[in-house]
């Protein structure tokens, strides 16, 4: 990556602000206090993590893994009767991956919040942060590949590398946010931060296997800064991270050159994947079943009367044609 600095479009402020709000109203849940809240917490860290296991799984494989597929191999299965060895082993791998990346942070949203309120002209409290901890991110990184049976030699000289040139995108694009209207500076800059890093990492792979220690990194990376959890689909990985080496969005016809900075490209296509993510977090999180029973039994009420009064909607016009005649 070169040290030229991309500035963000307006198009891509409009999305990063929708994105960074979504994030803080889910991590102004916190700290979570109702057994309701973390009980519903837990149960979307477990589905995160079976979503993330199948993702990899399919992209090691190019095979149709499915829910259930990952579902039984997260509940413990090394065997899945009528389907092939390679899905499951696979899953097996990602798991194992996942498991060993899981290590890397604990995430303190507040904590994280605070800081950066302490700091607001920048993210160099994350970038510190990461630095401080280079080795053994380094170590955690090569420990996926290894698990996954993909390149790794990552470096503490090479990870360096890529928050180097991530903290300088950051910088560029922090004297927009905050003239930007209505954007939250605090979260928009953590955001910003991460994309950054995660383009940074992207484009020093050679193909696709290879970025999928990324794609379990960055979510510690996340934890790190206090963001949500991200979480992308294989196709989605895929798009991504053509679109951070090319500066292709997926929709436009140009190529890298004369498209539009690899940056903007790359905030266009994850803020409204991130932001649907965490709009669902924060929904999972306030889940309330007895509600949702009630809400179910009206829906079934009201059809139940749609169908009843469609079924003798004939009656009543023949009723009204007879008193015509009348």
């Amino acid at each position: 990556m070169s040290d030229s600095v991309e500035k963000l479009d307006s198009k891509a402020l409009d999305l990063l602000e929708s994105a960074a709000k979504s994030a803080a109203d889910l991590t102004k849940l916190w700290p979570l206090s109702e057994a309701r809240h973390l009980d519903n917490d837990a149960k979307y860290a477990e589905n995160l993590e079976v979503r993330a296991i199948r993702a990899i799984a399919r992209i090691i494989t190019d095979l149709d893994v499915t829910v259930p597929d990952a579902e039984f191999v997260y509940e413990g299965a090394d065997e899945i009767p009528g389907r092939p060895q390679d899905i499951v082993d696979a899953l097996l791998a990602a798991a194992s991956a996942y498991d060993d990346m899981d290590l890397c942070y604990d995430p303190d949203y507040s904590e994280a919040q605070e800081e950066l309120e302490n700091n607001t002209n920048d993210v160099n409290a994350i970038f510190s942060k990461l630095e401080s901890n280079l080795s053994n991110d380094v170590n955690a990184i090569n420990g996926v590949a290894d698990s996954l049976s993909v390149a790794g030699n990552w470096s503490v000289d090479s990870l360096q590398d890529a928050f180097r040139c991530a903290k300088q995108e950051c910088e560029q694009s922090y004297e927009q946010e905050r003239d930007f209207y209505g954007i939250n500076p605090v979260e928009s800059q953590k955001i910003t931060a991460i994309l950054s890093i995660l383009k940074s990492l992207i484009k020093k792979t050679s193909n696709i296997y290879e970025t999928l220690p990324i794609f379990l990194y960055i979510n510690e990376v996340c934890e790190c800064a206090g963001v949500p959890r991200m979480m992308f689909k294989d196709d989605q990985w895929r798009a991504l991270v053509d679109c951070a080496k090319s500066g292709k969005t997926g929709d436009d016809g140009d190529d890298g050159e004369n498209s539009k900075n690899s940056m903007s490209a790359l905030v266009e296509f994850a803020a409204p994947l991130l932001e649907r993510e965490w709009s669902k977090h924060k929904e999972d999180v306030l889940w309330d079943p007895e509600e949702a029973k009630k809400l179910a039994k009206e829906e079934d009420d009201r059809k139940s009367r749609e169908a009843l009064a469609a079924k003798f909607a004939h009656v009543e016009g023949n009723k009204e044609s007879t008193q015509a005649l009348d």
